[in-house]
C-alpha cells in the first residue's frame, strides 16, 4: 500500500514536528577529547540487529546531486574531485571514531579535538576538517546537504549512509568556508528496524575507548522516520605513557616543551623601599644591595626533573602535566523525517543536538608572570617579597644574603612549576585545568523536487529550498593568578580569610605590618623549599623544608577563574533551481543551476565575573614617573592617572592572560551563483560557475571555478580546475579593535614567548 501526502500535509508535518518531535538532551559526564598520539589499541564490538534495513548507495549510472554541485549527474562523471566513503567501508576499518576518520584523511592537515592547550582549551573535544591544511574555519562542513557548524561533535556517526569530500575549493557553489574543500555527511534515507552497536577499544596505558548507539526507523510507504542516539568515551592517557614523549624530558633531545620561568628562580637583594618610587626596578623596590642569590644548584635542579641553565634559570618541562588524551564523554541524538508530498515534491527535515563535557583539560600548573604589580611592564622584577615575610628570612639566613637586605625581587617568576599543583586535579593531574563544555544544535527542514505541471514549459526544472538554523555553545573556565593577590600574600595578607585593616590606602597594598600572617592573614612562600617533589615523575626535591608548605586554601585564593560562554548562531535560507537547457553537445545535454543564500550570523560572548570581563578596577599601581605623589591605591575613579584597571586598553589584573569584556557582534550576507555542465566529449566533461557574495558592512567577492574531466584510458582519469575562493570575515571582528589576549603574550618580549608556556 502506498501512502501519499500531499502538500496541505506537508506543511502539517512541518509544523508538526517543530512542537512534537523534540530533541531530548541528556549531559553527558566527563567530556573531553586528546590526542590519539598513536596509542597501540586493539577493537571488539557487539552489535544487535533486528529487521535492519540499511540504505543502499546509489547504483551506477543514477543521476544524483553530487558534492560541490548543484546540477545532477553521476558520480563517475563528476569534474570534480569527491571521495566518498560508505558506512559499510568504515566499518571494515573498525568503525573508527568521528575525530579518527578526520584524522585519517588523507587531504586533511592538523586536525584539533585532542589535547589542544595551546591553541585554546576550548577546541578540546571538538572534531573539526582541515581539508588541505589552510584551517578548519576554511573547510565547510554540511549534513545532508546543509551547513552546520565546524565542530562536528554532533554528527550522527550510526545514521550515516556516507560521507562525500570535496577535494577542492567551493565557495563559489557554497559560499563562505568553502576556501580548502567541503566534507558532506549523508544520512541513511529509508531504514526500518532497531539496531544497537557497542564497541571497546583497548589503549595501551589508558582505561580505554568505548560507547554506546542505537538507530531506530520506521514508516510506511513514501515516509519514514529515523531517530539515533550514542554514548562515547575516552578515557586519559597521560604523556609518560608514550616513548616519545619521554623522550621530551631531556632538554639536549628536545629543548621545545621547555620554560624558563619556573619557580626556582634567582633573587636579588634589596635595600630600603623608595619613599616616593618610580616606574622602575630600582626606582620601585630599592637598589640592590648584591648579586643575585640562587635558590637551586645544578644538582638540585636536576633532582626535581629541571635542566640548569644559568644562577637565576632552572628550566622545567611542562609536558608531565598534560595529557596526550583527556578523558571524555560524547552525546549526540538525532531524528530525521523523508516523505513524498506529492508525486514530484519530497519534505526532509532533521534535527540534531550534541554535547562534549570536559571537566578537566590539564595545562601548566600555573601560567608564567609577564606581568605584575610592578609599574614597569615586562616579565623581570615583577614582585617584592618583604623580609618581614619569615620565609624570605629564613631564605637570607640560608644564603647569607647581606645585612642590609630588606627584601628580593625574582629575576623571573612562576608559582608553581617544578612541584606542581596540588589544588585542582582531584587526584588526576598536578596542572591548572580547564573546564569546557561545548553544545551544537541544528535544525533543518526543506523541500525539494521538481516544478510540476502547473509550470508549463518549466514543468521538469528542478527546485531546492530549505531553511537551517545552527547554534554552537562554549563554555570555557581557565583559572589564572591574580598578581596582585600574590603581592599581598607575599607581604602576609594572602587568604580567603584575611580582613586586615590597612592603615594608609594612599598606598599600595594593605599596610599594616603588625597584623601580617596573622588572624587568618597567611604568608606566601616563593621558595625552593615549599614543596616535596615533582610528583608527576616521582621525584624528589633535595631543599624541600617540612612545615613549609604553602596552604591549599591560600593557593587556591590566588586564582581567580576565567569563565566565558560563546555562543554562534546562523540562520541560513538556501534556494536552488536546476535542470536542462535541451541543447546537446557531442558528450550530452547542457545542465545549469541557479541559486540564492541569505545567512544571518550572531557571535555573543557572555562573561559574568566582572574581574575578568573588566569591570572591576584592579588593584595595580599606576606608570608614574619621579617626583611623582605616592601611588594611589585602587579602586580609583577611570580618570585618576593612578587608574590601571581592567579596561579594554588595559593589560587587566591577570599575571598572564588579558581580559575579555562581552561582546556582540552580527553578520549579513546575501549571494547568489550561477552553474553550468559542459559534456563536450563523450569522455570530457566541463562545469563553470560563478557567484556573487555580499556582506554587511559594504563588503563583498565576485569569484568563479572552471574544472573538468579527461577519462583518458580505462581506470585513468584526469582532473582540473582554476578559481578564485574568498573567506568572509569572521563575525567577531571589528575593525581597529585590540585583541588583548594577543597582547598579553607579547608585553614581555623575547624569543620565550613562541611556545615555552
Amino acid at each position: 500500500m502506498k501512502f501519499t501526502l500531499r502538500s496541505a500535509s506537508g506543511v502539517a508535518i512541518l509544523a508538526g514536528l517543530a512542537g512534537a518531535l523534540p530533541v531530548s538532551a541528556q549531559t553527558a559526564q566527563t567530556v573531553f577529547t586528546s590526542a590519539q598520539s598513536g596509542p597501540q589499541q586493539t577493537a571488539a564490538s557487539a552489535q544487535v540487529e533486528q529487521t535492519a534495513a540499511p540504505a543502499a548507495p546509489a547504483a551506477s549510472g543514477d543521476r544524483v546531486v553530487v558534492t560541490g554541485s548543484f546540477i545532477q549527474g553521476t558520480p563517475e562523471d563528476a569534474a570534480l574531485p569527491v571521495e566518498v566513503f560508505s558506512a559499510e567501508e568504515l566499518e571494515e576499518q573498525g568503525a573508527p571514531s568521528a575525530l579518527e576518520f578526520a584524522k585519517s584523511l588523507t587531504i586533511a592537515g592538523p586536525t584539533t579535538g585532542e589535547a589542544y592547550y595551546f591553541s585554546g582549551a576550548a577546541l578540546t573535544g571538538s572534531v573539526n576538517y582541515n581539508l588541505r591544511g589552510i584551517g578548519f574555519d576554511k573547510t565547510l562542513t554540511l549534513l545532508n546537504g546543509r551547513r552546520m557548524s565546524s565542530n562536528t561533535s554532533n554528527i550522527p556517526s550510526a545514521a550515516l549512509a556516507r560521507t562525500e569530500i570535496l577535494k577542492d575549493g567551493a565557495a563559489v557553489i557554497y559560499g563562505a568556508d568553502a576556501t580548502g574543500g567541503v566534507v558532506n555527511f549523508i544520512t541513511r534515507d529509508n531504514f526500518n528496524g532497531l539496531e544497537v552497536k557497542g564497541q571497546f577499544k583497548a589503549i595501551d596505558g589508558s582505561d580505554g575507548d568505548y560507547g554506546v548507539s542505537v538507530l531506530g526507523g520506521f514508516g510506511e510507504g513514501s515516509t519514514n522516520f529515523l531517530w539515533s542516539a550514542e554514548w562515547e568515551h575516552r578515557s586519559r592517557l597521560e604523556t609518560e605513557a608514550r616513548d616519545f614523549a619521554v623522550k621530551s624530558l631531556n632538554f639536549a633531545v628536545n629543548p621545545a616543551p621547555w620554560s624558563t620561568l619556573t619557580n626556582l628562580a634567582g633573587w636579588l637583594p634589596r635595600g630600603t623601599l623608595p619613599a616616593v618610587p618610580t616606574a622602575t626596578a630600582n626606582g620601585e623596590w630599592g637598589t640592590a644591595v648584591g648579586g643575585i642569590i640562587s635558590d637551586f644548584t645544578p644538582a638540585s635542579c636536576a633532582a626535581v626533573g629541571g635542566s640548569y641553565a644559568d644562577s637565576f634559570t632552572c628550566r622545567y618541562n611542562y609536558i608531565p602535566y598534560y595529557n596526550l588524551v583527556e578523558e571524555n564523554d560524547i552525546f549526540r541524538v538525532y531524528g530525521q523525517i523523508n516523505s513524498d508530498i506529492s508525486d514530484n515534491v519530497s519534505f526532509h527535515m532533521d534535527a540534531s543536538y550534541g554535547q562534549v563535557l570536559s571537566p578537566q583539560v590539564f595545562g601548566s600548573p600555573a601560567q608564567p608572570v609577564i606581568r605584575g604589580p610592578a609599574m614597569a611592564t615586562g616579565a623581570t622584577y615583577q614582585f617584592y617579597v618583604p623580609i618581614t615575610n619569615p620565609f624570605a628570612a629564613a631564605f637570607a639566613t640560608a644564603n647569607g644574603a647581606p645585612a642590609s637586605t630588606q627584601g628580593f625581587t625574582p629575576v623571573t617568576y612562576r608559582a608553581f612549576a617544578h612541584g606542581g599543583n596540588p589544588v585542582f586535579g582531584d587526584g588526576n593531574g598536578y596542572g591548572v585545568p580547564s573546564k569546557i563544555d561545548n553544545q551544537v544544535w541544528r535544525v533543518s527542514a526543506g523541500f525539494n523536487g521538481t516544478l510540476g505541471e502547473w509550470a508549463g514549459a518549466l514543468a521538469d526544472v528542478g527546485f531546492d529550498a530549505a531553511l537551517t538554523y545552527n547554534q554552537s555553545i562554549s563554555y570555557a573556565d581557565s583559572p589564572d593568578i591574580i598578581g596582585y593577590r600574590l603581592q599581598q600574600a607575599l607581604n602576609g595578607f594572602g587568604g580567603p580569610g584575611c580582613n586586615a585593616a590597612d592603615l594608609d590606602p594612599a598606598r599600595f597594598g594593605t599596610q599594616n605590618p603588625a597584623a601580617a600572617g596573622k588572624n587568618g592573614c597567611l604568608w606566601w612562600n616563593p621558595f625552593s623549599s615549599s614543596f616535596a617533589s615533582m610528583p608527576e615523575l616521582g621525584l624528589a626535591n633535595p631543599n624541600y623544608k617540612p612545615g613549609s608548605e604553602n596552604p591549599l586554601e591560600l593557593a587556591r585564593w590566588l586564582f581567580d577563574d576565567r569563565a566565558s560562554e560563546n555562543v554562534n548562531a546562523s540562520l541560513t535560507a538556501d534556494l536552488v533551481f536546476n535542470g536542462m537547457t535541451g541543447i546537446n553537445l557531442p558528450g550530452g545535454e547542457i545542465g545549469w543551476a541557479l541559486g540564492g543564500q541569505i545567512r544571518q550570523l550572531e557571535l555573543r560572548e557572555v562573561v559574568n565575573s566582572d574581574i575578568y570581563n573588566g569591570n572591576q578596577p584592579c588593584d595595580w599601581p599606576s606608570s608614574t614617573t619621579g617626583g611623582s605623589p605616592a601611588i594611589g591605591q585602587s579602586p580609583v575613579a577611570t580618570t585618576s592617572p593612578d587608574f590601571r584597571g581592567c579596561t579594554p586598553d588595559r593589560p587587566g589584573p591577570f599575571v598572564f592572560f588579558g581580559i575579555n569584556p562581552p561582546d556582540y557582534n552580527d553578520q549579513q550576507q546575501y549571494s547568489f551563483f550561477g552553474e553550468m555542465s559542459l559534456p563536450v566529449l563523450d569522455n570530457v566533461n566541463l562545469q563553470a560557475a560563478v557567484r556573487r557574495e555580499e556582506f554587511s558592512g559594504g563588503l563583498g567577492a565576485t569569484v568563479y571555478k572552471v574544472s573538468g574531466k579527461w577519462d583518458v584510458w580505462g581506470p585513468l582519469s584526469l582532473r582540473g580546475s582554476y578559481g578564485t575562493n574568498y573567506q568572509a570575515p569572521p563575525v567577531g571582528v571589528i575593525p581597529g579593535e585590540v585583541n588583548n589576549a594577543v597582547r598579553s603574550y607579547t608585553i614581555a618580549g623575547g624569543n620565550w614567548l613562541g611556545a615555552q608556556f
